[in-house]
C-alpha cells in the first residue's frame, strides 16, 4: 500500500473524493483527503509541504487551488527541493485551466481537462509509489498541528 496526499481547493473536494475513493479501491492507495483541503490562510504549497511524509503528493490544480501569483522562491523549494529530501513525489493532476510553472509539465503530470486521463502514466506513478519503502518506518501521516 501506497499513501497520497492530495492538495485542493474546496471548491474541488468533490472531485477529490471521487479521486481519492477511485485510489483507494483501484490502485490500493491510502488516501489523506480531508487532510489536503486547503484552508482559510492556507496555500497548495502549504498543503504539499504538510504532505510529503506521504509516498506522492497530488497537487489538484484548478483556479481555486492555484496561487494568483506563482513565486519561483516559494515553490521551487516546496514543490521540487523538499519533496525529494523526503523521498516523496510530486504529481499535478490539471482539474480546470489556470496558469502554473511550466516546470510542473515535466514529470508525473496529467491533465484532466479533456475528460480524460492516460491510464499508463497514472499506473507509472502508481507502482513507482508503491516501491518506495515507508519513511522512518511511519505508514501514516502525523497529525497536523494547529
Amino acid at each position: 500500500m501506497f499513501t497520497v496526499f492530495p492538495c485542493y481547493a474546496a471548491q474541488d473536494r468533490d472531485l477529490a473524493r471521487e479521486l481519492s475513493e477511485f485510489l483507494e479501491r483501484g490502485a490500493g492507495a491510502r488516501v489523506f483527503l480531508e487532510d489536503g483541503e486547503i484552508r482559510s490562510r492556507e496555500t497548495i504549497l502549504s498543503k504539499a509541504a504538510d504532505g510529503l511524509q506521504a509516498a506522492v503528493v497530488l497537487l489538484l490544480l484548478s483556479p481555486d487551488s492555484a496561487p494568483a501569483r506563482w513565486v519561483r522562491r516559494e515553490w521551487e523549494p516546496a514543490l521540487f527541493e523538499q519533496p525529494k529530501e523526503y523521498g516523496a513525489k510530486v504529481a499535478t493532476l490539471l482539474l480546470r485551466a489556470c496558469d502554473f510553472p511550466a516546470l510542473l509539465r515535466r514529470d508525473a503530470f496529467f491533465d484532466a481537462t479533456q475528460g480524460q486521463l492516460p491510464v499508463s502514466r497514472a499506473e507509472a506513478l502508481a507502482d513507482g509509489a508503491r516501491s518506495r519503502p515507508a519513511r522512518d518506518g511511519v505508514s501514516s501521516l502525523p497529525a497536523r498541528s494547529m
